[in-house]
């Protein structure tokens, strides 16, 4: 009961990418599964604005308190207009694949969880932030509604924007107005970090809008902090820890804002202000005399060890689907105030994708803003573990002149060097492509450590009588995971991808600077009519799933994927200098039919991944993978 995350529930998909539901609606992407629905990025036909659909699970279709749950919700917040607050549009019944499906309000930007976990809420943004959160569930409860699930993943931050954010998530909503009822049965809904007292049946287990305002201090203290109080644990503590109010000075809050959290956290409903309004009303009493306090006050952060990802998510719809983080000091997202990438790329020579295809073209960069830079990007307050940088042993790229086609030898042609590679391949940290062969001479590709080259090249010097010219880029042991299980067997017979990256060099942003660093734009080509899962993978084996964390940093269009994001460096011991970079991959995974246990995640550990991506191959009869690799460098 220590996870502050809601537990997914992955089920399979019915729903294709390109089904058109009512005539109306046209699903594009499936964003993620939740407990008892999936969650789809779609467009309105008619007039090409996107939407956020929420589609009910087949074996949920004749569950009548789930049913009800989704009709009330549309039922209620399709009249509930205020702009704090996610707007919905339509619950309906597409016949033809005998779905329910609601349709809502298609919100850019990241949640305020993965904002917090780069950097805290600036102390200045929060009064503004809470007074537009409350005056929205001021609203919804005058409309009979309690969100019953008030934390950070449900807030979304359009475009980064704090003074935009919108609530997402009423599907586990209480109507008001049904004596004291619940449609969950009264059966705990939320999560452990943020519920309320009377939620875990304390105070007679009412619950009412005062639950609103409870679960909103503790979303309010975590994100000036940049983590929730520590308000979880066993059954026994998560009830114990609630009897009294939080030790709000112990948890580093600014004493600015102790007055309303500790208003606002009283464990009786009946100490708390009477309603939303009346904690706005505290706001206007002591927002002046705090503000010049709260202006001055900068919030200190220590670095976290990982790499993250600058990119704007769509969460419209993650906070329903209820992630499950796998992991705390990896890859993370990263707020994005102006757009949704850095935007000063650099130019410089392609990376070549790790088949036995040709290369292809690079792809243009996206159309730039020259002076758009990353604001406040800096990562979660919480302090890493300490640990020595991995070792990476760099071969250098090898320059030499072109080559003059011979025709190869039977004894050894192309087809024998393509089995032979990939016998040597198999289960082993090493991926080649071949650049050039000729009887007489060879320029491949590698990826993997130095010592599975070097055997490589023994082992070819003794099969076809002269060394190969390699260019090498050198992989951190916990990457080795991933290749070697793509070596396994992870690999059907679908049709290949080719990987374009508009650099093999890509320059940090600098989060103590601000000072932006190089857009990577990812070119996919061979997708054809498959989903595709696109993945980020850093030094230490953090696996970023961008389907998920930033679904509208990826284009899909004519066959093709195109994406683009920014990457910031991770943070080393004042007393040590970072190296020159950071070895980094790209990987990417296709299929007809949906791939959930890939795309359950946000993020994963090296090591967790070989589990969920063994399945997507056995589940699969045209699986493809793909990996390309860059250096992020940190100056």
């Amino acid at each position: 009961m220590n996870d502050d995350k809601t537990r997914v529930v992955t089920k399979a998909s019915a729903v294709e990418i390109g089904t058109e539901l009512n005539q109306t609606y046209k699903i594009d992407a499936l964003i993620g599964i939740g407990g008892m629905g999936e969650v789809f990025k779609g467009h309105n036909i008619q007039t090409g604005d996107p939407v956020a659909i929420k589609v009910v699970l087949p074996e949920f279709a004749r569950d009548e308190m789930i049913f009800e749950l989704f009709r009330k919700e549309a039922r209620v917040l399709n009249h509930l207009a205020h702009d704090a607050i996610v707007r919905y549009y339509v619950f309906s019944l597409d016949r033809v694949i005998g779905r329910h499906y609601l349709a809502m309000e298609y919100v850019d930007g990241p949640s305020l969880a993965a904002s917090i976990k780069i950097k805290p809420l600036p102390p200045e943004k929060f009064f503004g932030l809470l007074r537009r959160l409350a005056d929205g569930l001021h609203k919804a409860h005058e409309a009979g509604v309690i969100h019953r699930d008030i934390s950070p993943d449900n807030v979304i931050l359009p475009d980064g924007s704090v003074e935009r954010a919108k609530i997402i998530d009423f599907g586990i909503a209480k109507a008001a107005d049904v004596g004291g009822g619940t449609i969950l049965g009264g059966s705990f809904a939320g999560k452990y970090s943020y519920v309320s007292p009377e939620q875990l049946g304390l105070f007679g287990a009412d619950v009412t809008p005062k639950s609103d305002i409870y679960s909103l201090g503790l979303m309010m203290a975590a994100a000036v902090r940049g983590q929730p109080l520590d308000m979880s644990g066993s059954q026994f503590e998560v009830i114990e820890k609630r009897r009294s109010v939080p030790r709000l000075s112990d948890a580093g809050i600014p004493k600015q804002f102790h007055a309303i959290l500790t208003a606002m956290l009283q464990p009786n409903p009946a100490d708390r202000p009477a309603s939303m309004a009346a904690v706005r009303d505290m706001l206007d009493q002591g927002q002046s005399a705090n503000a010049s306090q709260a202006s001055n006050q900068k919030s200190g952060s220590i670095r976290n060890a990982a790499v993250g990802v600058a990119l704007t998510a769509i969460a419209a719809t993650a906070g329903w689907a209820g992630w499950n983080y796998a992991q705390s000091h990896k890859t993370q997202v990263v707020e994005q105030t102006e757009t949704p990438a850095v935007n000063l790329p650099k130019a410089s020579a392609p990376t070549p994708s790790l088949n036995n295809q040709p290369p292809v073209a690079s792809a243009q960069p996206q159309t730039q803003t020259p002076d758009a830079k990353p604001k406040d990007s800096v990562p979660a307050i919480a302090e890493p573990p300490k640990r020595e940088e991995p070792k990476v042993a760099v071969v250098p790229n090898l320059v030499t002149p072109p080559l003059q086609p011979v025709t190869p030898t039977a004894e050894f042609n192309l087809a024998a060097l393509r089995n032979f590679i990939q016998t040597n391949e198999n289960g082993s940290c090493l991926r080649v492509r071949i650049d050039e062969f000729t009887a007489k001479s060879a320029h491949l590709s590698a990826l993997g450590t130095p010592e599975a080259v070097s055997k490589f090249e023994r082992q070819f010097l003794d099969k076809v009588g002269y060394s190969p010219q390699i260019s090498l880029g050198s992989l951190t042991a916990p990457q080795c995971t991933l290749i070697e299980a793509l070596n396994t067997g992870a690999q059907k017979n679908g049709a290949p991808l080719t990987i374009k990256l508009n650099s093999n060099d890509i320059r940090a942003s600098n989060a103590d600077t601000g000072v932006a660093g190089d857009s990577l734009v990812i070119n996919l080509s061979g997708i054809a009519d498959r989903n595709i899962y696109l993945f980020v993978v850093d030094h230490e084996g953090g696996i970023q799933n961008l389907n998920r964390t930033c679904p509208s940093c990826i284009t899909i269009k004519d066959g093709g994927l195109n994406a683009k994001l920014s990457l910031f460096s991770p943070a080393v011991i004042a007393s040590q200098s970072p190296p020159p970079f950071y070895p980094m991959l790209v990987f990417v995974a296709a299929a007809s039919k949906p791939l959930n246990d890939l795309n359950a995640q946000d993020a994963f550990d090296a090591n967790d991944f070989t589990d969920p991506l063994m399945k997507a191959a056995a589940s699969a009869d045209d699986f493809s993978t793909q990996v390309a690799y860059f250096k992020l460098k940190s100056k």
